[in-house]
């Protein structure tokens, strides 16, 4: 009996997660996202932010764009928000760090849907993948990691597909109020 009802709220959570999935509305660009949400984005879940640049995602199969089924780390292609202690072993965070966290958790709470893709190269040197974000209401995340001022732009962000907004974001974040390096210094 508990066999039954236990693998009856399982497959109730699957079907429905499937049925978010397959017929979630996809949101247009919003005016604080000049990059709209691209037709090949792959819709996965989040289970949890780590940091303000860093989160697990879980797939609920495999796509184009991510192929495999089931949890992975991803990192937000192109930033590096500040690190905290925690995920390293010590008690220090860098500063602005608690901060980042908590901007990534507002735009991406667990639980809510995200659409991904992938850029080049896939995955960063520790094995995580390397996304472009869009949350459920269809604005870019990474974007707005940059121009909230919560993460830097990395260099290697010029070869990527959204490199340049990003930059651009970061700059706007720089002159507007100094962005992360403003409260850091």
């Amino acid at each position: 009996m508990v066999v039954r009802v236990t693998l009856g709220v399982v497959l109730a959570l699957g079907l429905l997660t499937w049925a978010i999935v397959n017929l979630w509305a996809r949101g247009p660009a919003s005016a604080d996202s000049p990059v709209a949400q691209p037709p090949e984005a792959q819709p996965m879940l989040v289970d949890e932010v780590l940091s303000g640049d860093t989160l697990v995602l879980t797939s609920t199969r495999a796509g184009a764009q991510v192929p495999l089924f089931g949890g992975l780390t991803a990192r937000l292609v192109g930033l590096d928000a500040p690190d905290l202690g925690r995920r390293f072993g010590t008690d220090v965070d860098q500063c602005f760090a608690p901060e980042a966290l908590a901007r990534l958790e507002d735009l991406l709470p667990a639980g809510s849907i995200v659409w991904v893709t992938t850029d080049v190269p896939t995955r960063d040197p520790s094995g995580d993948w390397l996304l472009n974000v869009w949350g459920s209401d269809g604005r870019l995340v990474n974007y707005l990691m940059a121009v909230g001022g919560y993460a830097e732009v990395l260099a290697t962000a010029a070869d990527t597909r959204y490199g340049q907004i990003l930059a651009d974001g970061e700059h706007q974040a720089l002159v507007s109020f100094g962005g992360m390096r403003g409260a850091c210094r």
